[in-house]
């Protein structure tokens, strides 16, 4: 299972084939479900190069709550 990415001290979620409304959905749910702030990234709007920033400051609760789902390294 692999679309993200460690960029810096935060996480990119790589969600290039969403629209802008649906990523600003996306990060209203998470805010919303789970007190998770991300931003979104536009790299190219055209093409929909588009990710989901979660900043060094949100990690501890994103590996809360991810942590029971990931793979062991």
């Amino acid at each position: 299972m692999d679309d993200g990415s460690f960029t810096g001290s935060g996480v990119k979620l790589h969600t290039n084939a969403f629209s802008i409304e649906e990523l600003n959905l996306l990060v209203e749910a998470l805010e919303k479900n789970f007190d998770l702030i991300a931003t979104i990234q536009i790299s190219n709007r055209e093409k929909l190069q588009n990710t989901l920033y979660i900043s060094k400051k949100q990690m501890p609760l994103l590996t809360e709550l991810v942590k029971n789902y990931m793979h062991p390294a």
